[in-house]
């Protein structure tokens, strides 16, 4: 009897240790909980979009892109969220993995880097990744937003983001290429989702909005 009682003792202390261990744990890796946001963010940017933006390019939700942001968003490193003061663009390797899962080349972003390495597949210059397209090309880039602005808010700076580019010609009309003097019309399409991550050690909190853009070429031709 008494070596039962010893036992069921040390039982229970091999439990009490195990469940010690497990909360440690839990407390140390402190794992950031990511929520999707509904179907609607896509409309609201659109909302939020100047007439001259949205005749150059609308979004629209994508399960592909929405499913990929949701893969990523947890891995994105704790450095490029925590203190966010602005919204910007990643332009770490968080972004260039976040292109591989999509199946596109790693450096087509939008934004073309200080250090050169990303390209802007859409513009000409002196890092251009692409010539002047004569076929369809896709980019796909991560946004960071505050946690503390409301998902209007961050439609509403998606959508400043967006005109930027646009007029700062990052999404040319029309282009040549070089080689072989063909001209192009450009016509171009957006997906879009956001996903919000919060530390559970109150950390951080931030949006993380992914969004990918399509230029689809037309030859121009003399009739």
């Amino acid at each position: 009897m008494k070596l039962k009682k010893i036992v069921s003792l040390a039982l229970a202390g091999v439990l009490a240790v195990s469940m010690l261990a497990g909360c440690a744990t839990q407390e140390e890796t402190n794992p950031p909980v990511i929520t999707p946001v509904d179907n609607s963010f896509a409309a609201a940017v659109n909302e939020e979009m100047s007439p001259a933006t949205k005749n150059v390019l609308t979004f629209s939700s994508d399960a592909t892109l929405a499913s990929t942001l949701n893969k990523v968003a947890d891995k994105v490193a704790s450095s490029t969220l925590v203190d966010v003061t602005k919204a910007g663009f990643v332009s770490t390797t968080d972004a260039e993995d976040f292109r591989h899962l999509m199946g596109i080349g790693r450096t087509n972003s939008l934004m073309l880097g200080t250090d050169n390495i990303y390209y802007d597949p859409f513009t000409t210059g002196a890092y251009k990744y692409f010539s002047t397209a004569s076929s369809a090309t896709t980019v796909a880039d991560l946004v960071v937003v505050p946690g503390n602005l409301t998902e209007e808010g961050v439609a509403e700076y998606v959508a400043d983001a967006a005109e930027d580019l646009i007029v700062a010609k990052r999404m040319p009309a029309t282009g040549t290429v070089a080689t072989t003097g063909k001209t192009y019309r450009y016509a171009y399409t957006g997906n879009i989702a956001m996903v919000k991550v919060d530390n559970l050690g109150g950390d951080f909190s931030a949006y993380i909005v992914a969004l990918t853009v399509t230029q689809t070429p037309t030859e121009v031709t003399n009739v």
